[in-house]
Parts: C-alpha cells; structure tokens; sequence
C-alpha cells in the first residue's frame, strides 16, 4: 500500500508506503521520501526518519516551500506529524509535532478511501491542520505554534479560498466551519459514514462521499441539495474540478464525472417533490430519490433531454455502434455530428 502526494512545482511525488497489508485498525508504513516522476524513472528517492510512527497521510503547500506527514493514531495513542519548510526535497531534518491529542474517538469500521489521520494546508500556506481521532489541530507553519483546536474527529477538506473546513462530526455527520469565526459552524446529517470531501471551486458547496453515495450540501445552509448514486461500492475519492464538474472514484473501479450545474433551470415545468414515487410515468417525466427518502419529480419535453443527453455525450452513434447496440431498428441517432 502506498500512500502519497504530488508536489505542484517540482513534478516529484511523495510517498510512504508499506511493507505490511492493512488489518482492521494498523497499518504498518516503512518509510516516506519523495519519487521523481520525471522522464518515469525512480531515481532521486530520498529517505526521511524521525516521524515516530508509521506515515499514513502526506501533503505538499500550494507552493510546493512545505512538506508534511502525520502519522496513523490508533485509539489513546498520541498524535505526531512532521514539517518540512523546504518541501519534501529539503535533506535538513523536519520540525516533529507532538500535538498532544489523544485518540478519543473509537475508530468506525475501515472503508476504502478512509484514513485515520490527515495534514491539509490552508491555501496560503500559513497553517496546517492536522487531525486523527480526535480534534483537529490548527498550526503556524512558521513557528509551528498551536493556533487553536477545532471539535471533530478528523479533517476533510478545505475550501479554495481557506474560509471554509470541512471535519467529521461523529460518525454519520460533516461539520463545516468558517476559519474567521463569524459564521457558526453547521452541520450536515447524514445515513452513513462520510470517508471523504471536497469543495466547489466557489466555495458553495460541499461534496461528501458516504458509503456508495456522493451527496452535495449547501455551504451557507448546510442543507443535502442532490444526491449522486453511480457506483457498486464504497466511494473512494470526490474532487471538483475548477471547471466546476465533480470527479469521484470507486473501489468498483469506475470514475465518473459528474456536471453539477444547475441545467434545471431551463425546465418549462417546475420541480417538486413527493412522498412517493408515481407508479405511471410517461416520456415527460422523471423521478429522483432524495436522501430524505422522498421523491423529486421533474417534468420536461423529450427535447430538453435530448439535447441534454447530446450535450454530455459530445457525439452521436455512429452505423456500426447503432447496429450493435439497437440491432435491427432504423438508424436515427438523437445526437448528429
């Protein structure tokens, strides 16, 4: 197993990785160092010791200028990371942090894409967060002091702008907290366990994967707008795009790109919502589960479908793909060249 982080500047990759499989609760990481990608080969590796455990999250500044790894907290242990302030290619000895949090919350049972302990840096560089099972703790990278703790037992994602951090409330809830203090924190609910985030490239709302499911909140609510069911299995990754498409991962495999726009909005029939779902539908209609268990009806011409269908598709089908697809039929493909 191999965890690592890809440096913006220099092309290199971080890494730490395992000599050992993962069980239930540990993981045992050997070593972290950096690998050069350039031209594929493995040259350039360098070692580093000292983290006083074993590393199972690594991040770079946006800058590349800093380096971080925490180490995996397993239940009553204390938790420990490491900073480089020359970036992971720097030979001087990194500043260990001993933050002094103990493990507090029992650890869920392991997903895929879930880890113990996290490093993120705010977008500027000026502080680290570093959280395992237990709060979340907020550094000066240029001292390395202690800023402050914020309630939640591990950190999620970071908002472009830095105003923004997503941590875990408890296992079945996502707490987002504005960094200033001016806001108070709000709380998403959710059905299961949220393993990881991510936000919009304008800070508006959140994506959450829990369990086989992506659901996206509303930053300034908190309020569960959409929910995306794709894929057979536990979600292992979510991250928007600065487009402002959203990209998830899958232990089934698959990686989907989703368009989160609001096209909606060009419906000539409103949206409403139901308590449940219609038993006949025709072509104009179409119902969507919320994660509230009811049901969204939306009622658009076959038209405004289409064309929705061809915007995403990009292409029609061509003789071959439609005789293989739609055997005997008439060729008539909805979306033409």
């Amino acid at each position: 197993m191999v965890t690592s982080a890809f440096d913006p500047v220099s092309g290199a990759v971080a890494l730490s990785e395992t000599s050992d499989s993962c069980s239930d609760a540990r993981c045992d990481f050997r070593r972290t160092g950096t690998l050069n990608l350039a031209g594929g080969g493995r040259s350039g590796v360098a070692t580093y010791e000292g983290l006083g455990g074993t590393a199972i999250d690594l991040e770079y500044s946006a800058d590349g200028s800093l380096f971080a790894a925490i180490a995996t907290q397993q239940f009553e242990s204390s938790l420990r990371a490491a900073l480089w302030r020359g970036g992971a290619g720097d030979s001087t000895d990194p500043t260990l942090l001993d933050l002094g949090v103990i493990g507090s919350d029992p650890a869920p049972p392991r997903a895929p894409g879930w880890q113990y302990s996290a490093v993120m840096f705010s977008p500027d560089g000026s502080r680290l967060y570093a959280s395992g099972l237990g709060p979340t703790v907020v550094l000066d990278t240029a001292s390395g002091e202690e800023l402050h703790r914020i309630p939640g037992n591990g950190i999620l994602a970071i908002s472009p702008d830095g105003h923004l951090i997503a941590v875990r409330d408890g296992l079945r809830g996502v707490r987002i907290v504005d960094t200033s203090g001016v806001a108070a924190p709000l709380t998403v609910t959710l059905q299961s366990f949220p393993s990881v985030a991510d936000f919009s490239p304008d800070g508006s709302q959140l994506a959450i994967a829990a369990d086989t499911g992506v659901l996206l909140a509303n930053t300034e609510t908190g309020a569960v707008v959409e929910t995306l069911r794709a894929h057979d299995g536990w979600v292992t990754a979510v991250v928007f795009r600065p487009t402002g498409e959203l990209v998830t991962a899958g232990e089934d495999g698959a990686l989907i790109t989703w368009d989160t726009g609001d096209w909606s909005a060009r419906f000539p029939s409103d949206l409403f919502i139901t308590d449940q779902m219609v038993a006949e539908l025709d072509e104009r209609t179409v119902t969507l589960e919320q994660s509230d268990g009811r049901w969204q009806q939306v009622i658009a011409e076959p038209a405004v479908w289409e064309e929705r269908a061809c915007l995403i598709a990009g292409r029609g089908l061509n003789e071959q793909e439609w005789r293989e697809l739609m055997g005997a039929r008439p060729y008539a493909p909805a979306c033409r060249e």
